[in-house]
């Protein structure tokens, strides 16, 4: 399969690390209800180098993205480990977030509405100085219709 060259063996990561990313991969895999040949398929890539990855004997590093997108994991989780809190957490923080955004957002509408009136009513005072008691009233025409004596 034309994915097979993309893991890499890794002579500089010890083998307990390396078993640690596989247990991480299997998980991830599991985590999105995968089995190794739907993941083999997801990849481009054989059973066989599934369980390789798996196994800890390549890290597939084109592919960690994917996986950790399969298994909702958090980008870096795989080779970083640690507690992951996947990604219902993620979104519901982003949430979170989203509701005091929204929240302020409000504030500052009703804020700007606020200032908008305070403006238009400043503009009429203004323009009402000018038609009734500006030079313009004395000399006005008087546009009204003229009965004929």
């Amino acid at each position: 399969m034309e994915g097979e060259a993309s893991f890499v063996y890794t002579a500089s990561m010890d083998l307990d690390e390396r078993n640690a990313i596989g247990r991480r991969i299997a998980e991830a895999r599991r985590g999105g209800g995968l089995t190794q040949r739907e993941l083999a398929d997801r990849l481009g890539v054989t059973v066989r180098t599934v369980q390789n990855y798996e196994a800890g004997v390549a890290v597939p590093y084109r592919h960690l993205r994917s996986i950790e997108s399969v298994g909702h994991k958090r980008p870096g989780w795989i080779l970083q480990g640690g507690e992951d809190q996947g990604l219902d957490v993620t979104i519901s923080s982003l949430h979170q977030a989203m509701e005091r955004h929204q929240a302020l957002m409000q504030r500052h509408l009703e804020e700007m509405r606020r200032h908008t009136a305070r403006l238009r009513e400043q503009r009429q005072a203004r323009s009402g100085r000018r038609v009734g008691g500006g030079a313009d009233s004395a000399g006005a025409v008087d546009d009204a219709p003229r009965s004929s004596p």
